[in-house]
């Protein structure tokens, strides 16, 4: 699983497979106004809410609440993607 923190986000999403896969929990529910990266219009959504713990090398335990996306990120436009998508392939 890959995981990128982004400190200037303003909310943290997953994908549903990604829930399923780890047998995530649903925390509660919420209508969120979504633009993804890359898409033009924004749309209200209802997500759900799921939190998981990440733990550092030192003992360091943070909690992160996300809401369930089916699509992150739309397609990028003007942009070289062979090589990412060669070796980082879709879960």
């Amino acid at each position: 699983m890959r995981i990128l923190l982004d400190s200037c986000s303003q909310k943290s999403y997953e994908r549903t497979l990604l829930r399923n896969k780890l047998c995530l929990s649903l925390v509660g529910t919420e209508r969120v106004l979504i633009k993804t990266f890359g898409n033009i219009k924004a749309s209200l959504q209802k997500c759900d809410i799921v939190q998981f713990a990440l733990e550092s090398q030192d003992n360091v335990t943070l909690f992160i609440s996300t809401y369930k996306s089916d699509l992150i990120c739309g397609p990028t436009a003007n942009q070289t993607i062979e090589a990412a998508q060669q070796y980082y392939p879709q879960l």
